[in-house]
């Protein structure tokens, strides 16, 4: 027998005692799969869904469990028991499934509002931007910097209007104004057009390389050997993002230490 055929043997012996064995304390539902979990029996169209819910709930009762690939889901079918569960109880049910080692890897600290789980960093997340970025006074503090972003939009709009013979990238010019505008809200800084479309660049390649990371949800240390390729692009992205971010970070700490007069206005990183 060759030594994939053993890897896979063993990968789906795992995987089988993963998901069929129903872990304790949580509530009934159908047997589960392996590797896919309830996937199958949930192959429906969007309007069937509740149907195919609602069997599941005669059989199983008002709180079911469902194993959609590696994540299990519960479902709360009932008005009260929601209530109960989510406004009553909600500290109880707050917290999120810890993310998995991958995703750890390249969020150590997990201090991000997207993986810390519920407690003081979340909260502090939380407060941050509810009560201090998005309140009144401190959007009305941002004017100068929203209108400086609108000037941008115009003025790169006329530029092309006339270089061009009048055609104009208005989605790009948009997009180059509100990245400008963020940097700004975060960092305190404005940047010259090549450095924002580099922070730009390196934004969106790490937001569309996360829809590739559902495949290290299954079986991660298998599934993080099989793609090594692509956890190494996730690695090289998260330092292309400390190479830009953290300078960035140190100058305004400085200014900010100096009482440099530039550094008057309070961005995100003063909180």
């Amino acid at each position: 027998m060759s030594l994939w055929a053993i890897v896979l043997a063993l990968f789906l012996l795992f995987s089988a005692l993963f998901f069929v064995i129903q872990p304790r304390g949580l509530p009934p539902g159908p047997l589960a799969l392996p590797l896919v979990g309830n996937l199958i029996r949930l192959t429906c169209s969007i309007s069937d869904f509740e149907s195919v819910l609602a069997r599941l709930c005669a059989k199983y009762g008002p709180i079911v469990t469902i194993q959609l690939g590696s994540v299990r889901v519960v479902v709360v079918t009932e008005p009260e028991l929601a209530h109960e569960m989510f406004v009553r109880r909600g500290a109880v049910s707050a917290d999120r499934p810890s993310p998995f080692k991958l995703l750890r890897s390249l969020t150590p600290s997990l201090r991000n509002i997207n993986t810390s789980g519920y407690g003081p960093m979340w909260l502090l997340l939380r407060r941050n931007l509810v009560e201090e970025i998005l309140q009144a006074p401190r959007v009305k503090n941002s004017a100068d910097a929203r209108a400086w972003a609108v000037q941008l939009v115009f003025d790169d709009l006329r530029t092309q209007a006339e270089t061009d013979d009048g055609i104009v990238n208005v989605i790009d010019t948009f997009q180059y104004a509100l990245v400008s505008l963020f940097i700004l809200l975060c960092f305190g800084v404005k940047l010259a057009e090549p450095e924002v479309r580099e922070i730009a660049a390196v934004e969106k390649d790490f937001l569309q390389s996360y829809r590739t990371l559902n495949v290290f949800a299954y079986a991660p240390g298998v599934s993080g050997y099989l793609f090594r390729g692509r956890v190494k692009r996730l690695i090289d992205m998260q330092q292309r993002q400390k190479t830009i971010f953290l300078p960035l970070i140190s100058s305004r700490r400085q200014r900010k230490e100096e009482r440099d007069s530039r550094g008057n206005s309070v961005c995100y990183l003063d909180l």
